[in-house]
């Protein structure tokens, strides 16, 4: 929250493998992984909501592994523990969603394209009162604090077990 530095991307659906992927780009958008990432109690990344010891669902572990991160969970009904999320929620409204109203999209790729475009002119101005960006802030002072990210993004894998019925032989069979 330093510097203010923000992502945004659609999502097709809230589920948890479209969260990660968002995490997983907005990584791949700063060039790094933090020491920590604060999220909020959203069902799809928090099994057990508890203002001490969260327990986030079983992706989320592995991503955070995967990433060499710790995850951490804001309280639940709590907007103070995360007000510079609340207030680049408000800023993405004004500068980037309200931007969109009126124009038409045919796939969620042509969307998170200009989405893209109109984060990164946010990144780039000037912020009011500051002679300096989101992005030269991040970059002098925070770019230099994050993990390299690894060579493979986090892809979401499942293991289904199944069984198989068994076949019966007898006679007439």
């Amino acid at each position: 929250p330093f510097s203010n530095l923000m992502f945004c991307v659609a999502l097709p659906s809230q589920r948890q493998e479209d969260f990660l992927g968002a995490i997983a780009g907005a990584l791949a958008y700063i060039g790094g992984v933090p020491q920590s990432i604060l999220y909020d109690n959203a069902r799809n990344a928090v099994k057990r909501a508890n203002r001490y010891e969260p327990i986030f669902t079983d992706l989320c572990d592995q991503c955070a592994l995967h990433y060499g991160t710790t995850m951490m969970a804001a309280r639940v009904r709590k907007p103070r523990d995360k007000p510079h999320v609340e207030g680049a929620v408000r800023i993405a409204y004004q500068r980037v969603y309200a931007r969109l109203r009126g124009e038409r999209f045919t796939s969620l790729a042509g969307l998170n394209a200009r989405i893209g475009v109109l984060v990164d002119q946010l990144n780039d101005r000037a912020m009011t009162g500051k002679g300096y960006s989101r992005r030269m802030l991040f970059e002098r002072k925070e770019a230099g604090l994050l993990a390299i990210l690894p060579s493979a993004s986090f892809e979401v894998k499942r293991a289904v077990h199944a069984t198989v019925q068994r076949l019966l032989r007898g006679p007439g069979r």
